[in-house]
């Protein structure tokens, strides 16, 4: 196997190449991607391990199961936080006119995970959106893209639940925005407290749905139950 950027043979079965960084593959059903992994990160997990080690020495640090541990911990927190390397509001760009729908567009129960920013652990749940347009709509699956792409960056969900709302706000200019989001969090449910089934739902209103013109709020809240 060659590095796919500079063409260095990549020796031993590793998938890191020495030269320049690059090197790791990702299969799917469509294409291979390939990324560069900074050297920096392989070795700050070589040195977690070893730390590791010193607190607790029945680490083997030999294992053959360890081996390539750091590339793979290096790649898998790339691709977890690739949303910092993405605009979300570029799904937002192409919009529609509609100029007689006047009710609420809700895209519910949207799947996420994320990362804490404080411990770096993982944080899922679900996001419900609703917004009510001023003669612009998007397509439904945008709204989807959003989360996903600031899901993919290290956060506290209260910051996920705010940037979601005020980006659709800000680029559709709808009436208003609400944003609801229930999330489990590894930070506290594997450590520390370790407190099992405990949820944390954060919520942002924005426009008519701050004043709840109308009722719209209220009719948001009943259409998530």
């Amino acid at each position: 196997m060659f590095c796919k950027r500079c063409g260095v043979e990549l020796k031993d079965g590793t998938s890191l190449c020495v030269s320049c960084g690059r090197a790791y593959e990702i299969e799917t059903t469509q294409t291979s991607k390939y990324y560069f992994v900074e050297p920096k990160m392989i070795q700050g997990v070589k040195l977690l391990l070893e730390g590791l080690n010193k607190v607790y020495p029945r680490l083997n640090l030999e294992s053959e199961h360890l081996k390539q541990t750091p590339t793979r911990v290096a790649r898998m927190f790339i691709e977890l936080c690739s949303g910092l390397g993405e605009d979300p509001a570029r799904h937002l760009l192409t919009s529609f006119e509609e100029s007689n729908y006047q009710g609420i567009v809700l895209i519910k129960d949207i799947q996420f995970q994320s990362l804490c920013v404080h411990h770096f652990a993982i944080f899922r749940g679900t996001a419900h959106v609703a917004y009510i347009p001023d003669e612009k709509v998007v397509g439904l699956s945008k709204i989807n893209r959003v989360v996903e792409t600031y899901a993919a960056r290290p956060q506290i969900q209260e910051q996920l639940t705010h940037q979601v709302a005020t980006a659709i706000y800000n680029h559709l200019h709808p009436k208003g925005v609400a944003v609801v989001i229930e999330g489990t969090h590894d930070c506290i449910e594997v450590r520390g407290v370790r407190s099992k089934g405990s949820t944390t739902k954060t919520s942002e209103m924005l426009g008519v749905f701050k004043d709840n013109y109308k009722g719209c709020k209220d009719e948001f809240m009943e259409l998530i139950k």
